[in-house]
């Protein structure tokens, strides 16, 4: 399921930047953004309550929440992402939400 929604979304990424099939350079998750999917899943552990992650500056925690919230969403919770900041919160929103789309999570 994180592998299709990832997938998803390195696809989306693809059509906005044309230039990346020349330069071969394409926007994917890294192991870290991954790694704290999971974790924020608890897949090492038992269920879902009281996990944290952290992902030093510049090292995608928009993209690791972003998945995070897809896949949380397709199995059916409701999900609410907060922020301490209304920039950050819109455009991250702004960069997820033709994701959110394409997967049906967002009314």
């Amino acid at each position: 399921f994180l592998g299709r929604i990832s997938a998803h979304w390195t696809f989306l990424a693809a059509q906005k930047s044309p230039d990346s099939l020349e330069t071969k350079y394409v926007l994917q998750p890294h192991s870290v953004q991954i790694l704290g999917v999971l974790r924020l899943l608890g897949i090492d552990e038992d269920g879902l309550a009281h996990h944290l992650i952290q992902i030093n500056t510049g090292e995608g925690k928009s993209i690791a929440i972003g998945l995070t919230a897809c896949i949380l969403a397709k199995l059916g919770f409701k999900v609410d992402v907060v922020c301490y900041s209304e920039y950050l919160s819109l455009r991250d929103f702004k960069a997820f939400e033709e994701l959110f789309v394409a997967l049906n999570v967002i009314k």
